[in-house]
């Protein structure tokens, strides 16, 4: 007796998979034209201005971007694929079984997996630079930076458990016999990348207020040692608004996509969440800049 139902049951919930993938990727791509703007203020500011910055910036904003550009690209590609593979499968729905997985499939589970991958290695970068603020912020202490380090490596396993619970959770289910141990890796997937998002916003939160929290104590101390830091009150407050504010989008992003994990995966929002995360530090270099640039424009046009 033909497997009617179950077919459209499930031709039903992969198009509302598709759909739900291609909204996020408009998103996505509404998100990747935000950040590509704010890299190339960064640059042209970075040009204007002469200033000696960190080589570490530099060369870690400008991977951040490569990164999230690779990954954008891949998740895109990965749509195509599956949607490819979709439309193979309601072609398949007459067949008395139900049509197993296609060379689509794999390929877009190569892509998912590999944008997932990359995914990671963005995140521990946007950590590191993160961290390393801090780190100089705080004149060099490697005390302070302990537990965001301890914090960032807990995020790298995390990450690198879910996504090989997800890989073997996907091939498993291809195999009619392991359907069920393959739901059940991937149910584990999910609840290992909630443990990723959860620490992931603890990490940030803790970095940001280390960041403003020291930015506020050598604001009360017009007279320090530190040469880094100089100027008003109202300079100090004006630079802890900005970090505060900037360096939040991560974090609101992240708590968004643990509270959409009630209804949907949340591995289908990191696409926005990853344009967001290399918005943060640029659109903090970027407001830095231009405050910088408005003060001195301000000055010239007084003398």
């Amino acid at each position: 007796m033909p497997a009617t139902p179950p077919t459209d049951a499930l031709n039903g919930a992969m198009g509302a998979f598709l759909l739900d993938r291609w909204v996020v990727t408009m998103f996505t791509f509404f998100f990747y034209g935000i950040y590509t703007v704010l890299v190339w203020m960064y640059i042209y500011l970075q040009s204007q201005h002469h200033r000696r910055r960190h080589y570490f910036y530099q060369i870690s904003l400008a991977l951040l971007y490569l990164l999230i550009t690779i990954l954008t690209v891949l998740y895109t590609l990965s749509i195509y694929q599956k949607e490819t593979s979709n439309l193979a499968f309601a072609i398949a729905e007459d067949e008395p079984v139900l049509p197993k997985p296609n060379t689509h499939d794999y390929v877009y589970l190569n892509l998912d997996m590999a944008a997932n991958a990359g995914f990671m290695i963005a995140n521990i970068l946007a950590d590191t630079i993160l961290i390393c603020r801090c780190y100089f912020i705080w004149g060099s202490r490697k005390s302070v930076v302990v537990g965001p380090v301890i914090l960032c490596a807990s995020n790298i396993a995390l990450t690198a458990t879910s996504l090989l619970s997800e890989k073997s959770g996907y091939l498993l289910i291809s195999m009619s016999s392991m359907f069920a141990v393959g739901v059940d890796r991937l149910e584990t997937a999910t609840i290992l990348s909630l443990g990723f998002l959860s620490c992931s916003v603890v990490t940030n939160i803790l970095l940001t207020v280390l960041i403003a929290t020291r930015i506020w104590w050598l604001s009360r101390v017009p007279y320090n040692s530190d040469q880094n830091f100089d100027g008003g009150g109202k300079k100090f407050n004006r630079l802890i608004v900005i970090i505060v504010e900037s360096g939040s989008l991560y974090t609101i992003s992240l708590i968004i996509t643990i509270l959409m994990t009630i209804v949907k995966n949340p591995d289908q929002f990191l696409p926005i969440v990853a344009q967001i995360m290399g918005i943060a530090p640029t659109l903090i270099i970027v407001r830095i800049d231009l405050c910088t640039t408005i003060e001195a424009t301000s000055h010239a046009t007084v003398v």
